[in-house]
């Protein structure tokens, strides 16, 4: 994340995680949280987040501290049968809630 932070041509970051912070420097989320909003303070990329597995509290506060989108996949792809029409129909249902 920061890596891409640095690239000034970013303007959005979509990040999908199960959104557990297990490496880096910094491994607390209300500090990853505050270290990220300091980073984008000036340039205000958008980071968009869909955790996968689980609700992530760290994701819902990154998207909304960037205005971005936050989003979860609950379900196991394959264990809702077909995995990529699974997939598919949750991120449009994801994308149509954030147009209303």
């Amino acid at each position: 994340m920061l890596l891409a932070l640095q690239d000034e041509k970013l303007d959005t970051i979509y990040l999908l995680t199960d959104g557990y912070p297990g490496r880096g420097e910094i491994d607390d989320p209300k500090r990853i949280v505050k270290s990220i909003a300091q980073l984008n303070s000036m340039r205000r990329v958008q980071i968009n987040c869909i955790s996968i597995g689980k609700e992530s509290s760290l994701l819902k506060q990154l998207a909304a501290e960037s205005g971005g989108l936050y989003g979860a996949i609950l379900k196991r792809p394959y264990e809702a049968g077909h995995s990529t029409y699974a997939l598919r129909t949750h991120c449009v249902r994801l994308r149509m809630d954030a147009l209303f």
